[in-house]
């Protein structure tokens, strides 16, 4: 089995699970009410440029890829903090920040993610096309720190080592369901992996890379999750479902937006000239 080659220029800094699981706690209470209020948010602060990618981390900060796949790093009262820069790599195709002191760069077009520390320098890279005939159509960082992708060619969700040893696979999903996924976005919370495909809806896996369940929800191309809730994109829409019950609330966008984020109760909207900060 050929294995992708992690070139480790720094230590990995591993996520504080502790931080992690009070910030979910508040994160599910704040949304919550927000959801059910009536009152409109704010603008706490607005991030000025014209971005192709927008994310956050649990810190409330912003990170922003403009068409030059430039990465900059905001606090949450869009101050400048870090830039980063690489353009040997063609475009960058995704950006995780899940974890704020190991964020996750993916460039499709050569198969390569990068990882940078808090102040995005360079920790290291997957070599992805050194796993041999793949082709890795989303990817996003694990709990753990490692990588989890899903690969076209073998409908399989893999999950890839810091010395590029696969540590788990999923069955052919292609069989399982019937149907070829063809999934945009991972994105890995708590117990579970979220993989959303606008036409099948979004397939969730255990920690194992094992198949649980499909939450029928058609048309999903962007996915936010915190404990049992999930923040998405459907169409021109951004609704908040209850896993446990799939009620669904449409949430009314504070400013025009392709992109919504929200942490701990502030709202990050990517509109066409830069990222909005709402809050209460």
């Amino acid at each position: 089995m050929k294995t992708a080659k992690f070139l480790a220029i720094r230590p990995w800094l591993f996520r504080s699970i502790s931080i992690t699981c009070m910030l979910a706690v508040t994160q599910v209470t704040a949304l919550a009410q927000t959801a059910d209020t009536a009152a409109p948010l704010r603008r706490l602060a607005f991030i000025e440029g014209r971005f192709t990618l927008m994310t956050t981390d649990p810190l409330q900060q912003v990170y922003v890829v403009d068409d030059k796949n430039s990465v900059y790093k905001y606090s949450p009262a869009g101050q400048l903090l870090f830039q980063y820069n690489d353009n040997r790599l063609g475009r960058l195709g995704a950006i995780d920040a899940s974890n704020p002191f190991n964020v996750l760069l993916y460039y499709p077009d050569y198969q390569v993610a990068v990882t940078l520390d808090r102040t995005l320098n360079k920790t290291g890279a997957f070599q992805l096309f050194q796993l041999g005939p793949v082709n890795p159509v989303a990817v996003t960082l694990s709990m753990d720190n490692h990588l989890w992708l899903f690969d076209e060619i073998s409908s399989q969700l893999r999950k890839i080592g810091h010395e590029g040893v696969e540590l788990a696979r999923s069955d052919n999903l292609s069989l399982l369901l019937g149907a070829r996924p063809n999934p945009v976005q991972l994105s890995a919370h708590g117990n579970y992996i979220y993989v959303a495909d606008p036409h099948l809806g979004i397939l969730v896996f255990d920690l194992f890379g094992q198949y649980d369940r499909l939450i029928p929800l058609t048309g999903v191309d962007q996915c936010q999750a915190f404990d049992y809730f999930l923040l998405c994109r459907r169409g021109e829409l951004f609704e908040l479902i209850d896993t446990r019950t799939m009620e669904t609330k449409v949430l009314a966008l504070p400013a025009p937006g392709v992109s919504l984020r929200v942490e701990r109760g502030v709202w990050f909207v990517l509109g066409e000239d830069g990222v909005g900060v709402f809050g209460e």
